[in-house]
């Protein structure tokens, strides 16, 4: 990932780690096309041991986005979903559509 997705996510990670973590503990996620930190939150849903959200433009032909996942990678559901480790609890997720 590019420099620039590094600097924004860096500035934006308390943020997200935030609101992962109260998410995770049953706190209402966020609306659609909320914004977290400097990130516009698509949707959000939760999965076994984390929570994911999908971010506005992320994808160039389907959703993408960012999954928090403080056990490891997370659990794929059914479909081709694909995750990639980003950083800490972090994970660059993907969807097919």
């Amino acid at each position: 990932m590019g420099a620039p997705l590094k600097a924004r996510f860096a500035l934006a990670r308390a943020a997200l780690d935030g609101r992962s973590q109260a998410f995770s503990y049953g706190a209402p996620l966020p609306a659609d096309d909320e914004w977290i930190g400097l990130f516009p939150v698509e949707r959000a849903e939760r999965v076994r041991g984390g929570v994911r959200f999908a971010i506005d433009g992320a994808g160039f032909f389907g959703t993408a986005g960012f999954a928090w996942s403080p056990e490891g990678e997370p659990p794929e559901p059914e479909g081709e979903d694909l995750y990639e480790h980003w950083q800490g609890p972090w994970y660059l997720w993907s969807e097919s559509d």
